[in-house]
């Protein structure tokens, strides 16, 4: 009884753990491309302001 728990349990943390990283891998992969952006458009002040709000 008391391992079944334990086995529900480690399996809703690893579903978390999985939501969490399926949340935060594309905020960091966008910030990231930003970021490029940013380097290649620094002449572009519409891009400039826009990576300062995103990054």
């Amino acid at each position: 009884m008391l391992q079944l728990l334990w086995i529900k349990e480690t399996d809703y943390v690893l579903c978390l753990t999985t939501l969490v990283h399926l949340f935060i891998f594309p905020i960091v992969l966008l910030k990231s491309v930003f970021r490029v952006l940013c380097l290649i458009h620094e002449y572009n002040f519409f891009v400039f302001i826009l990576c300062i709000i995103l990054v």
